[in-house]
């Protein structure tokens, strides 16, 4: 790690103890975001981003590709599940819709693409972290993807009997299933839908649910007004609803920064597309209505 790093991770003395430093011997590369799910949602922000961008450019630059390949590759090193199950699909997704002023390949692009690939496939036997992917798709003789899955979620959820927060969902939901525990019960809880649901129960699900309708409410109404900003904020919509099994996006450290940054500034393209516009006088009006006003 370098010796900048105590400049951005939390408690970084490199001793090599930190989330940051055991994450990273294991080939997991969060940078400053310290874990792979803040990691991986940052990465899938950035490279919706870089999408909703490149969709509006005339422009086909190589080295636009190039730094959408990177984000690619970045968000890949943190072998973060958000990033692989919730962020690729949803880019591709967002990439082949229609409606799009670029186009969906080019020779510049597919170049690109082939010199991902190779330098994929070199020095895929140097990273320690591909074994960990190869996890998440190959079954082996313990265990299948689908268990990997279930187990995820038991975890997340405290579903299952040797889950650190173990039975913690059916506690909420006997003892305080309308308005939670508060918010000092529990100091972290890696699902979205668990920490609001044991924060305000019910109540706060509800508003949390309400808030990504609303987005993707109006990304879809955008959207069939034929306006790249709805096909935006809809993307995101989804994303939050997505990543909300494995993260609270809207109010992670770092992360909960750039959504909020992003969806604002969504919010005020889109504003602006709807503000009434003054119709343009000539010149030689705009003279006469002033010389009428002085007398």
């Amino acid at each position: 790690p370098s010796a900048f790093a105590k400049y951005f991770v939390p408690g970084y003395t490199g001793s090599g103890d930190t989330p940051f430093e055991l994450i990273a011997n294991k080939g997991r590369f969060t940078g400053i975001f310290d874990v792979p799910s803040a990691a991986g949602s940052a990465y899938t922000i950035a490279l919706i981003i870089w999408a909703y961008l490149t969709r509006k450019s005339k422009i086909d630059s190589i080295k636009n590709y190039i730094l959408g390949g990177f984000l690619i590759i970045g968000g890949t090193l943190t072998i973060s599940k958000i990033f692989i199950f919730g962020g690729i699909p949803l880019f591709i997704i967002y990439w082949l819709l229609p409606g799009r002023i670029s186009s969906r390949m080019t020779l510049k692009l597919l170049a690109v693409l082939i010199a991902a690939v190779v330098a994929v496939i070199i020095l895929a036997e140097l990273w320690i972290g591909l074994s960990t992917i190869d996890d998440l798709f190959v079954a082996n003789e313990n265990y299948r993807p689908s268990d990997l899955l279930f187990h995820f979620i038991q975890a997340r959820y405290g579903t299952g009997e040797n889950a650190l927060i173990g039975g913690l969902f059916s506690y909420i939901w006997d003892v305080s299933p309308v308005q939670g525990l508060g918010f000092a019960y529990l100091g972290v809880a890696d699902s979205a839908y668990l920490l609001y649901f044991m924060e305000g129960g019910m109540i706060s699900l509800v508003l949390y649910g309400g808030f990504i309708g609303f987005v993707i409410f109006l990304g879809v109404e955008e959207w069939y007004r034929g306006n790249e900003i709805g096909r935006l904020l809809a993307i995101l919509g989804g994303f939050v609803l997505l990543a909300g099994v494995g993260a609270p996006i809207i109010t992670m450290p770092r992360v909960g920064v750039i959504f909020w940054t992003i969806i604002i500034l969504g919010l005020a393209v889109r504003a602006e597309s709807h503000a009434p516009r003054k119709r343009d006088t000539p010149p030689a009006i705009q003279i006469g209505n002033a010389n009428k006003a002085r007398i």
